[in-house]
């Protein structure tokens, strides 16, 4: 596999799925999206731009790394995408349906990726 593929299998909004921070050895919360825009110094309304977009298109290389970064994600490292397999197949999303930003952005954003790949 080619490692652009990894960017088309990981697009913005399951990279902004994956946003999260260990606070205990097994306690994992969430991360708001304006700790995002903070951690990758790009401005929280384009923060919030791409990871509604499909794709990784139109979004330059600095952003993309930036918001990944940010996000604890690297589309390129393995053990990485193996956790977003894994949230993918079993669905869980637990850290995700009890942060304070489920209804508003977690859960849209999984129904729109859901309808996405049907």
């Amino acid at each position: 596999m080619t490692p652009w593929r990894h960017l088309v299998d990981n697009p913005p909004g399951a990279v902004r799925l994956m946003a999260r921070r260990k606070l205990q050895t097994k306690t994992i919360r969430a991360i708001s999206d304006e700790e995002i825009a903070i951690a990758s110094g790009i401005p929280l309304a384009r923060v919030q731009a791409i990871y509604h977009l499909k794709n990784w298109d139109g979004v330059p290389v600095g952003e993309l790394r930036g918001f990944c970064k940010a996000c604890g994600f690297d589309p390129f490292s393995g053990a990485d995408r193996n956790r977003r397999n894994t949230y993918v197949r079993t669905a869980q999303w637990t850290y995700l349906k009890k942060s304070p930003w489920w209804a508003t952005i977690f859960e849209p954003l999984i129904l729109r990726m859901k309808g996405a790949a049907a």
